[in-house]
């Protein structure tokens, strides 16, 4: 049967965007022409629009786009130039004179240009989602981003600063997601009442990375193909990336061939997989950390007793020793370790005593109900049942609520949770990255331009406010570390986040398969250099 060109390209097209699984070859082995990841992806909400994804989709991201700095793969604590091919700053830390690379191709082949840099910087802040705080913490607003982000020649961007910003903190910034570079001229063609190409880009891909993005479906797949004009192409065309609801069905899809790259195990998956020789274990210590948080909008939660009591009852341990051994470790401060400043000191321990009396001082001897959001995933719905336990023994009576990843975080971006656990990756490398988001709010109104976790739970504290504002100007590196290191002391105190636990980040890949690249951001995770015997 003959078949015409239009009905063969139609057709390609459909299979392409089809679910893995209707792809599946008989023998259950991928395809030699593409690497298969499981992971959990029902945390992704918006899709891939950079200057709104904000949950799961970052590391997709990372391989979609390319942003003017990024990790050095050979030295991953440090930034190097992406787009940026050099840069010069003043001696006042308020102007950056950036010369970009004349290498870097989109997908449609058009050279990254500065109107493209300054127009994706721009596109951020004036639509003002998720992620916009990153670059707002820079001084750039819509009252004045005209004047602070500017091309001065085809490949020269300069940013004026309203205030002095450390260099550490401007690099991290624009090597965040959000610091992504669009193509203005394909985005622009698809703009939609005003939109910017908003919707478009949920589902689609403008940008200068290894791939450019296929299809996704939500809470299933997300399929990327190499970018043809990419300055370093993947070395397997295809990545496709499946949804994984339970650790223990992904240890059985990665042993029976179905995925190539397991990167959502458990523990107790883990433990199963110590000396088998069919697969390679590549890990890396995370900036990513677990914690659970309370709404301050509540009235027993306005109580600092409570809150206290909270921390002083949890035994952090027992959840790590035998929820999450080897893969989670006990960690309480908001900078995880690895972060400059991190506060190594150990905050809290168990103390049944100390917390119920806290609990009476606040005037809950008798406790109160309250209910508790956690992702219906391992490790969050057993360590949401210790969590209840732990609390009944002072009083707070908890019902779990389980749900999507997906769920938790728009519940409780809408601040309609009561309390909520969850895990927060870093955004990038600068202690800014937390403190800019579980220590800031200086807005606490449905409309602030500023949503961060802080504004989530209704925290506002002035002297954490000043201090990260005068960490984020701070140009002394040292100075800035003592700083922050006064900051975790003084949250730890006050404020309505638990952190009890920190990631280490685990890919098992079958023998034969190697080169993920894990980043200690999920912003930095890079699959271009995935291979497959």
């Amino acid at each position: 049967m003959s078949i015409s060109r239009r009905s063969f390209l139609a057709q390609a097209t459909v299979i392409a965007a089809a679910p893995y699984l209707a792809l599946r070859v008989a023998s259950a082995a991928t395809p030699k022409s593409m690497a298969v990841i499981g992971q959990s992806i029902d945390g992704i909400v918006n899709g891939f629009d950079p200057a709104e994804a904000y949950d799961a989709s970052v590391d997709t991201i990372g391989n979609l786009y390319r942003m003017l700095f990024a990790a050095d793969p050979a030295k991953p604590g440090q930034l190097v130039g992406d787009l940026a091919e050099s840069w010069a700053t003043s001696p006042d830390g308020k102007q950056w004179t950036i010369k970009l690379r004349k290498s870097a191709r989109f997908e449609s082949g058009s050279t990254v240009s500065a109107e493209d840099v300054v127009f994706s910087l721009q596109r951020v802040i004036r639509l003002n989602r998720a992620p916009s705080f990153l670059l707002t913490q820079l001084g750039l607003a819509t009252e004045n981003i005209d004047t602070t982000v500017k091309a001065s020649a085809p490949d020269t961007v300069v940013l004026s600063l309203p205030q002095p910003r450390a260099a550490g903190l401007v690099m991290a910034a624009l090597s965040t997601t959000c610091g992504s570079v669009v193509e203005k001229k394909l985005v622009l063609s698809h703009e939609n009442n005003g939109d910017q190409g908003n919707a478009w880009l949920r589902t689609h891909s403008a940008g200068a990375g290894a791939y450019r993005l296929v299809s996704w479906q939500a809470s299933d797949n997300i399929i990327l193909d190499t970018n043809p004009n990419a300055s370093i192409k993947p070395l397997t065309p295809r990545t496709a990336i499946r949804h994984m609801a339970e650790p223990a069905t992904e240890l059985l899809l990665l042993k029976r061939g179905d995925i190539d790259i397991a990167r959502t195990l458990g523990s107790d998956q883990l433990k199963t997989l110590s000396g088998d020789a069919s697969v390679d274990i590549e890990a890396k210590d995370a900036l990513s950390l677990l914690l659970v948080q309370v709404n301050m909008g509540l009235p027993y939660f306005q109580k600092v007793q409570v809150r206290q009591a909270i921390k002083c009852a949890i035994d952090y341990d027992a959840i790590a020793r035998n929820i999450t051994p080897n893969l989670w470790s006990v960690w309480q401060a908001f900078l995880p370790r690895g972060t400059p400043g991190a506060l190594e000191t150990r905050l809290f321990h168990q103390d049944i005593a100390k917390a119920r009396s806290l609990m009476a001082e606040a005037g809950f001897a008798s406790g109160f109900s309250v209910t508790l959001d956690h992702p219906n995933t391992w490790p969050f719905v057993e360590i949401a049942q210790a969590l209840q336990a732990n609390l009944a023994a002072i009083g707070i009576r908890v019902d779990l609520l389980a749900g999507t990843n997906g769920q938790v975080l728009a519940k409780r971006r809408a601040r309609t949770h009561q309390m909520s656990l969850g895990r927060f990756n870093a955004d990038h490398l600068d202690p800014s990255s937390f403190a800019s988001y579980y220590c800031f709010n200086n807005d606490d109104s449905p409309n602030s331009k500023s949503k961060t976790g802080a504004w989530n739970a209704h925290f506002v504290d002035e002297k954490l406010n000043a201090a990260g504002e005068a960490a984020a100007r701070e140009l002394d590196p040292q100075k800035r570390i003592a700083m922050y290191a006064d900051m975790q002391k003084h949250f730890a105190a006050v404020s309505p986040f638990m952190f009890l636990l920190q990631r280490r980040e685990v890919a098992v890949e079958r023998k034969g398969v190697k080169g993920i690249s894990l980043g200690v951001v999920s912003a930095y995770t890079r699959f271009n250099e995935i291979t497959k015997a």
